[in-house]
């Protein structure tokens, strides 16, 4: 919710004052990026004190999400392949569940044996290379379709709270993606629910827009504006429906995980 606001700010704020205000949001964005693996690494270390295993430096190849061990698919660092290895887990498919938890996990000198005694070489993970990048992506296209979408919505004269209820198509474009790529199906309520949301898109298209305080409305091209700013509230919520589709493939396909 709070980075939706942020996102929503930081188009209005854009609409007002031009894209120079994007330079500063990328470099918010790599501050979060490099304060995510300080919290990352800190919280990892209070695990292994907890567990009587010793502490690793901020650059330890053996849990960093952007190395794996050679040979094997990527989506667990050294460590949790070697620990997963140990409970009967493949070298090059990580995908099975083995249940590991606290009661039968490695401890301190045995999984440090472990770590010593492997002999595979530490490689760049590339999957896990391309997340920032694919972030940035993703911030640079929600901001430039909010950006768009509240600017034609201004010089049509909608009302720009209205326009917003258009994102929630992310919903249609996400459960059509997880559809063709997993095979979930919706329920009779989930159709109703997505029917109800073409409906409003379809009522505020049509609608007659009112002039509000602060709006610059081009009368010459109300009518194109208007559907612009309905096109580009349709992007949005496509590009929301992306990222979704990203940060699912992320924690599927690369070591990375919440905090």
């Amino acid at each position: 919710m709070f980075f939706g606001l942020a996102d929503y700010l930081t188009a209005d704020l854009t609409v007002r004052v031009g894209w120079r205000f994007q330079y500063n949001s990328a470099i918010i964005t790599t501050f979060q990026w490099i304060l995510y693996h300080i919290i990352a690494w800190i919280d990892l270390n209070a695990s292994f004190k907890k567990a009587g295993t010793p502490t690793v430096s901020f650059f330890d190849k053996s849990t960093s999400p952007y190395y794996m061990l050679e040979g094997t698919d990527g989506r667990k660092t050294g460590r949790d392949q070697l620990e997963y290895e140990a409970h009967g887990g493949s070298a090059t498919d990580s995908t099975h569940d083995l249940k590991i938890t606290d009661a039968n996990r490695m401890k301190g000198p045995e999984l440090t044996q472990s770590i010593t005694a492997n002999t595979r070489a530490y490689v760049i993970n590339k999957k896990s290379m391309r997340v920032p990048f694919q972030r940035m992506i993703m911030l640079y296209l929600t901001q430039g379709a909010l950006f768009l979408c509240f600017k034609f919505a201004d010089m049509s004269g909608t009302n720009t709270g209205i326009i917003t209820s258009i994102f929630s198509m992310s919903l249609v474009f996400t459960a059509a993606w997880f559809f063709c790529t997993h095979g979930q199906k919706l329920t009779p309520f989930d159709m109703l629910g997505f029917a109800v949301i073409l409906g409003c898109v379809i009522i505020i298209s049509v609608s007659h827009p009112e002039v509000g305080s602060g709006m610059e409305i081009d009368l010459d091209n109300q009518t194109l504006n208007k559907v612009l700013a309905v096109f580009f509230a349709l992007m949005c919520g496509l590009v929301f429906s992306i990222q979704s589709a990203e940060q699912h493939w992320t924690v599927v396909n690369t070591p990375f995980e919440p905090l």
